[in-house]
């Protein structure tokens, strides 16, 4: 009854459609309070908390801490990892093993080099033609805004117009 309680407040306080349905549901059914009460606890709590809804006396009241069962949860319990899954599984090292050497094996002998590898090895200025004669200006305007000398860039700049590759 005070979970029907709690929806019908939240239902008007917040219009919630699935608020609204999950009232309509928990008046018809008998395995409401079940259902409501799994998919309302965290998922940290599922395995040592019972159902807040069977617990809940009084919402007008605030609930003192001092007196609570969450004085005596424990802040570590809610982030360690429980002992069945600290253990690993015997076999898991030999598999790790098995499974690096056979991407390693893959990569590094079986592969053969195709497209993709060859565009790999090409440097940015490769593959984007006249980039570096765009930044070679920029640095020329950049270096003589600071009073700096800028023939080398000058010079690269008369190496990439005679090429054509800029």
């Amino acid at each position: 009854m005070v979970a029907i309680n709690l929806l019908k407040r939240i239902t008007t306080q917040y219009r919630s459609k699935t608020a609204s349905l999950w009232l309509l549901w928990g008046e018809k059914s008998s395995l409401y309070n079940q259902y409501f009460c799994f998919f309302s606890t965290s998922k940290c709590s599922l395995s040592t908390s019972r159902c807040w809804c069977k617990n809940v006396q009084d919402d007008s009241k605030p609930i003192r801490y001092t007196t609570s069962a969450a004085k005596q949860w424990q802040s570590i319990k809610t982030f360690e990892i429980p002992e069945h899954m600290k253990k690993m599984p015997p076999y898991q090292p030999y598999s790790v093993i098995l499974s690096v050497l056979a991407i390693l094996l893959y990569f590094g002998v079986l592969r053969e080099e195709n497209d993709m590898d060859e565009l790999l090895g090409l440097s940015l200025y490769e593959r984007m033609p006249g980039l570096e004669e765009k930044n070679i200006r920029i640095a020329i305007d950049y270096e003589k805004s600071l009073g700096r000398s800028t023939t080398e860039l000058e010079r690269r700049l008369v190496d990439l117009e005679q090429t054509g590759s800029g």
